[in-house]
């Protein structure tokens, strides 16, 4: 079996999938596609002007028209929003269409990365507490749709790169 031709990178946010996206679209020779940007094109609003004006729900149904229009499209390294995996039909539509790799990352390091963060809508610093709620209710979501799993601590993106790139190499090896 070949690797399909989408690749769609899942995780919590600040688990570094934007910058890894764009340095593996650049290796691979894949367009590099986000979620959010598409959405914010769309919607001619920002990410959080969105959650606020019109709410997270409209957001979620956002992602998922979006998706589906992005996995109608191949060659694509898609960079999607952290809580794409809320809802069924995306993980099917991931699973069925896209090579899912979920970049797994330790609280410690999303809390690092995320700190001088103020466009997320869903990261309050104050608020760790609800943050790891999110995540651990988020955990088995990301797992159940990843085909790969690619831990990034203490890792840089050409790291993470070159692990993905090898993974795929075995990946396509396996499954043909």
């Amino acid at each position: 079996m070949k690797i399909k031709n989408n690749i769609a990178l899942i995780g919590f946010m600040g688990a570094g999938k934007s910058s890894v996206s764009k340095l593996l679209s650049e290796r691979l020779g894949k367009t590099l596609v986000s979620t959010d940007a598409c959405i914010e094109t769309r919607e001619g609003l920002s990410i959080i002007s969105i959650f606020k004006e019109k709410g997270e729900d409209y957001f979620r149904q956002m992602e998922s028209r979006v998706l589906e229009d992005l996995c109608r499209q191949s060659g694509q390294i898609i960079d999607c929003g952290g809580g794409i995996v809320m809802r069924p039909p995306n993980l099917s539509l991931m699973r069925l269409n896209c090579l899912v790799i979920y970049l797994e990352s330790r609280p410690e390091d999303l809390e690092a990365r995320l700190k001088n963060h103020t466009n997320r809508p869903l990261y309050n610093a104050e608020r760790l507490d609800k943050m790891l709620k999110l995540l651990e209710s988020r955990l088995p979501l990301y797992r159940a749709a990843a085909n790969i799993t690619i831990s990034t601590h203490n890792k840089s993106c050409h790291e993470v790169c070159e692990e993905i790139e090898d993974k795929l190499r075995e990946y396509e090896n396996t499954s043909g």
